[in-house]
């Protein structure tokens, strides 16, 4: 719904400006929402609040990324390598 508020049309000036860069990284092949969620946590590019019952809109929207480790067999922008592993029993670590 924020495309079509009037409020936050100053995020698409600063896009139209070049002095915002979104991009969009769509992860339909996988299983379901909660494990997107934890993929792209991981990754450092998950931006959301983790309670976002308390927000609306862009409230719900950290500068920087929520990172937290979920598996360590999977793409990570830190280590994770204290937390199980998503893929049994093939086991290998993303961090070596």
């Amino acid at each position: 719904w924020e495309y079509h508020t009037r409020g936050v049309y100053d995020l698409f000036f600063r896009m139209f400006k070049n002095n915002t860069y979104p991009y969009i990284y769509h992860m339909c092949w996988t299983l379901n929402m909660n494990d997107k969620v934890k993929y792209y946590q991981q990754m450092g590019e998950w931006f959301l609040k983790n309670d976002t019952n308390s927000c609306l809109g862009l409230d719900c929207c950290m500068d920087k990324p929520n990172i937290i480790c979920h598996f360590q067999d999977k793409p990570s922008i830190i280590p994770c390598l204290d937390s199980p592993f998503k893929d049994e029993p093939r086991r290998v670590k993303f961090w070596n």
